[in-house]
């Protein structure tokens, strides 16, 4: 019961004040540039190689050094912003052509990355948190419903399943704010990209960027940022709850149709979010 207190401090139960910076990056705008700095020089170095795999969805790269990369401020607005139906069906249809290049390997390869990425990430995490939090691998209630504790909820998911992926080309962190549309030229462009997938710079799981859709179609990740989410917590257990537009139950439709017209696993692609 105590997670949330821990994961936020003590705060007004009614309202959470969530800060989305972190101590090892940061985001800088400028005369009209966008700055990026990592901590770590190498995300920075292997971002721009990537963004230069596949010019066409990316910003062009104009300055790199060493923690910083720049580019010129980019025209249009968030998916988010505009939510438009329509123009979400555009983007399915043009990440298809435009992202999801497929990769050549070997699957013993994207499998191995995968369990990388998915499995050995998770309980890298977990024995982080474990570390943190001593004795919170506990079973709780959350919105009425029990739930039994992260070590048996573990045991409990599919990891050969989830390590079927499919290589191709991806984003890495493919959620509404990171996708800006330029309504006057029709231009679709792909901000925040992830420098690699379980090391591999070339290409990741496809899974893991539809899973990244899906989820923040569900978790409108800007209403977070404006604090639009409630919590309580009492000896009865947790209960919570987000503000979600209108139009997620249609948007979720599009996305499914998508999938589904392409033989793709949309139980994956929820046990993917899960997880991640």
């Amino acid at each position: 019961m105590e997670i949330l207190k821990k994961l936020f401090g003590e705060r007004d139960p009614g309202r959470l004040n969530f800060d989305f910076s972190k101590e090892n990056e940061a985001l800088y705008i400028v005369n009209k540039r966008v700055v990026k700095f990592f901590a770590d020089a190498s995300i920075s170095e292997r971002r721009v190689l990537k963004a230069k795999l596949n010019p066409e969805v990316f910003p062009v790269i104009q300055i790199l050094d060493g923690q910083f990369y720049s580019y010129d401020f980019q025209q249009g607005e968030t998916l988010y912003k505009i939510n438009d139906l329509s123009i979400f069906s555009q983007l399915l249809d043009w990440l298809g052509v435009n992202l999801w290049k497929p990769f050549q390997v070997n699957h013993n390869v994207i499998q191995s990355a995968c369990l990388k990425f998915y499995r050995d990430k998770t309980f890298d995490r977990i024995s982080m948190y474990y570390s943190k939090y001593p004795n919170s691998d506990i079973t709780s209630v959350v919105n009425g419903v029990k739930l039994v504790s992260t070590s048996e909820l573990l045991c409990k998911v599919p990891w050969d399943v989830l390590s079927d992926g499919i290589a191709c080309f991806m984003h890495g962190d493919l959620q509404f704010d990171n996708i800006l549309f330029d309504s006057k030229n029709a231009k679709f462009l792909l901000l925040d990209w992830r420098q690699d997938f379980g090391g591999h710079l070339e290409f990741g799981d496809l899974y893991y960027d539809l899973a990244k859709l899906y989820g923040g179609i569900i978790l409108n990740y800007d209403y977070i940022k404006l604090n639009l989410l409630s919590y309580s917590e009492s000896e009865h257990g947790i209960a919570f709850d987000f503000a979600q537009r209108y139009q997620s139950s249609q948007y979720l439709r599009i996305f499914e149709t998508y999938c589904v017209s392409r033989r793709l696993n949309l139980q994956k692609i929820v046990d993917k979010k899960r997880n991640q």
